[in-house]
């Protein structure tokens, strides 16, 4: 089998359901590793993407996992920057992770009262 064209094609997620597809088409010459070309591609629709929409930042697709101990300091920071009780509020589903959470809700509710 000879390969004469290659394509590729990205769908970048930019909004809650709103995505982008950007696509390319190259033609192969004999000797030209298709490996190579199908990363230039890739890096070309990245760079289209990311150059019409500055602002977005491309999310990896493996994500760090973080230890139950990170999501528990992460949690109880997320309470303590709170400014107002009305902000607090949209942190309570955080107090039910944990007794440090529970704990530390409680502890910036009476700051903030």
């Amino acid at each position: 089998m000879k390969i004469t064209t290659i394509n590729y094609s990205k769908r970048f997620p930019y909004a809650p359901y709103l995505n982008e597809s950007i696509g390319f088409e190259a033609t192969i010459e004999e000797g030209d590793n298709i490996q190579e070309a199908i990363q230039k591609l890739r890096e070309q629709a990245e760079q289209s993407f990311t150059t019409a929409h500055p602002t977005i930042v491309l999310k990896p697709l493996v994500e760090q996992v973080l230890s139950k101990e990170e999501i528990t300091e992460g949690n109880i920071r997320a309470i303590m920057d709170c400014k107002t009780l009305d902000e607090l509020e949209t942190c309570k589903l955080l107090c039910k992770q944990g007794k440090d959470e529970f704990h530390a809700f409680n502890v910036r509710k009476k700051q903030l009262q």
